[in-house]
C-alpha cells in the first residue's frame, strides 16, 4: 500500500472542490455586472421612448437594477470590492429591435444563471436569480406578442 501524501491529497481536495461550474472568479462577476446594467439603460431610454407599455418596461428596468446589486454582492464578497461598471449610453432604435437583442440577451443570462445554480457557494443565489430569469424572460415575450400585432 503507497503512503499517505498530504500534498497530493490537498491537490485532489481543490480540483474537486473547484468544481468547473464554480463561479468566483472576480473578472466573471464584473462582465455580468456590466451586461446587467447594460440592460437597465436599455430599458431605461425604451421606458422614455414610449409609455404605452411603461409599467413593464419599469419593471424590467427595476428587475434588473435588483440583479445588478445582487451581482455586485458577490463580487464584494468574492473580491473585497467592486468598481461600478461604466455603461454607455444605448444608441436609439425601434423599440421591437432593442426588445429582440434584450430578449437573445435575457435567454443567455437565464441559461447562465440555471447553469450556476449548482455551485457550491452561490448557487441558492443563482437559483433564485434563474427563477427571477425565466419570469422576465416571459415578461418580455409577452411584450414582444403584443407590439408585433
Amino acid at each position: 500500500m503507497d503512503p499517505y501524501d498530504s500534498e497530493k491529497a490537498a491537490r485532489v481536495w481543490q480540483r474537486v472542490h473547484s468544481a468547473p461550474n464554480s463561479f468566483h472568479s472576480a473578472p466573471e462577476l464584473s462582465a455580468l455586472l456590466l451586461q446587467l446594467r447594460q440592460l437597465e439603460a436599455v430599458y431605461r431610454a425604451l421606458l422614455r421612448q414610449t409609455a404605452a407599455h411603461g409599467a413593464v418596461l419599469r419593471s424590467l428596468a427595476d428587475r434588473k437594477h435588483a440583479q445588478a446589486a445582487c451581482i455586485r454582492g458577490l463580487h464584494i464578497l468574492t473580491a473585497g470590492s467592486c468598481p461600478e461598471p461604466s455603461i454607455p449610453h444605448p444608441k436609439p432604435e425601434p423599440i421591437s429591435t432593442a426588445l429582440r437583442r434584450c430578449c437573445t440577451i435575457e435567454m443567455q443570462l437565464s441559461s447562465h444563471f440555471d447553469l450556476h445554480s449548482a455551485d457550491p457557494a452561490c448557487g441558492p443565489v443563482f437559483s433564485d436569480l434563474a427563477a427571477e430569469q425565466r419570469q422576465i424572460c416571459r415578461s418580455l415575450a409577452a411584450l414582444l406578442g403584443q407590439l408585433e400585432r
